[in-house]
């Protein structure tokens, strides 16, 4: 049946190999009734979306189909919706052998449950309980994987960790995070080594939605599935505390290093009755930029970014990666404010001009947010924050400008 063919019926369709991957299905009637675009399905096997419960009778329903005892077959099981609840489904499955395909047409019967699909044993209710209620609570972020690392589930602790909502994650592979650190040899290797002895530790290279980079320490292990012939793996993610000094993309001081840093100009300009400033830098457009010239030239951008903002302050000068488009710099004991003027000024005319990077063009529209100790405050959690809030305002009026966060020295100093 053609493709145009499946999206005009309005129950679930769905195409499997003899391995019980997905092959094919219509897409609107999936998105409306259960959410799941395409793309996730097609990485997938039926077997990963039913409810733990249901495993055995499934995968028995469809072995008589894969090894021919019969050509066709009718049960009833529960599939998960993209928000992790389970819907109760009737299905109808044929065979072709000689294409060596299954056909399933699934109509909804039921009412959703909710169930937390961790770990997919069949095991004693209350025992259920606990695991489902330290996979909500605990603060360690939790994956669940397929042997191919292809995320089926993810906790809400993730999000804090890497950014993405436990929905956006889903379909997701672990190597889609990847730097460019590791190669596709590397995750070869730790495939085979999971295949092998069932577990892994070590650190890799990984970068967050907001395009900022950390290494993370990946600790996994593999556990069985009943009723399903491939494993699934539980990922847990920790930051490497060793590393978080600094940015391993631009090489600046980290935001962790760059908040000591202004720690220590506060504790000197307190001793010494001097002033020091704080400039948040951001980059307006750097979506747009990516979007266009691609993520490769979009690093180069930002490691370009970074050296000319190094080059262009004196040595006891502290420049960071604060976020993913963003940038401090501070201005260890100045002697006057409208220091921190002149300086982002400079620094503004800088980088805006055009920069080339593999005969592309690319120029940035740049937010420069100005604050001073003491005018502003006089702890650097209040500094950061009054940063963060003057350069959210300016870039709300489009941005491409810099300004002091004081209304005084705003009027009087730029």
């Amino acid at each position: 049946m053609v493709q145009s063919q499946l999206e005009d019926l309005p129950h679930l369709l769905c195409l499997l190999d003899f391995q019980g991957h997905i092959k094919q299905v219509n897409q609107s009637a999936w998105q409306q009734q259960l959410g799941i675009m395409t793309e996730y399905l097609l990485i997938t096997t039926f077997m990963q979306w039913i409810h733990p419960d249901d495993l055995a009778h499934t995968q028995k329903a469809l072995s008589t189909l894969y090894t021919r005892k019969s050509e066709r077959v009718v049960f009833e099981s529960r599939w998960r919706n993209i928000n992790g609840e389970y819907c109760w489904f009737f299905w109808v499955a044929t065979a072709s052998p000689t294409e060596k395909l299954v056909y399933l047409t699934g109509l909804k019967i039921g009412k959703t449950e909710k169930l937390l699909p961790v770990f997919s044993q069949k095991i004693s209710s209350p025992h259920c309980q606990l695991q489902n209620a330290i996979w909500e609570i605990t603060n360690d972020p939790i994956l669940i994987t397929n042997t191919q690392l292809c995320i089926l589930d993810a906790n809400s602790a993730c999000t804090a960790f890497m950014g993405y909502t436990p929905k956006e994650l889903m379909g997701q592979s672990l190597q889609n995070f990847n730097t460019g650190q590791q190669n596709t040899q590397f995750y070869q290797h730790l495939m085979d080594m999971m295949r092998q002895k069932g577990h892994w530790q070590g650190n890799i290279w990984q970068r967050h939605k907001n395009r900022g980079v950390y290494l993370c320490q990946l600790k996994i292990q593999a556990y069985e599935v009943e009723g399903e012939i491939d494993r699934r793996y539980v990922v847990i993610l920790e930051h490497n505390h060793n590393a978080i000094c600094f940015d391993p993309l631009t090489q600046l001081a980290s935001r962790q290093l760059f908040h000591h840093e202004l720690e220590k100009s506060l504790a000197k300009a307190q001793r010494n009755k001097k002033f020091f400033a704080l400039l948040l830098i951001g980059i307006d457009n750097m979506p747009e930029i990516n979007t266009k010239y691609g993520n490769a030239v979009g690093d180069q951008f930002l490691r370009a970014i970074g050296q000319l903002l190094k080059s262009s302050i004196r040595h006891s000068d502290t420049v960071a990666r604060y976020d993913g488009d963003k940038f401090g710099v501070n201005l260890d004991e100045i002697t006057k404010p409208q220091d921190a003027g002149l300086v982002a000024q400079i620094l503004f005319f800088k980088l805006t001009q055009i920069f080339v990077f593999e005969e592309q063009e690319v120029q940035a529209s740049i937010s420069i947010a100005i604050v001073v100790y003491p005018e502003d405050g006089t702890e650097v959690d209040a500094l950061e924050v009054l940063a963060e809030y003057a350069l959210q305002q300016i870039q709300q009026q489009g941005g491409n400008q810099y300004y002091f966060y004081n209304p005084f020295l705003r009027r009087h100093l730029k």
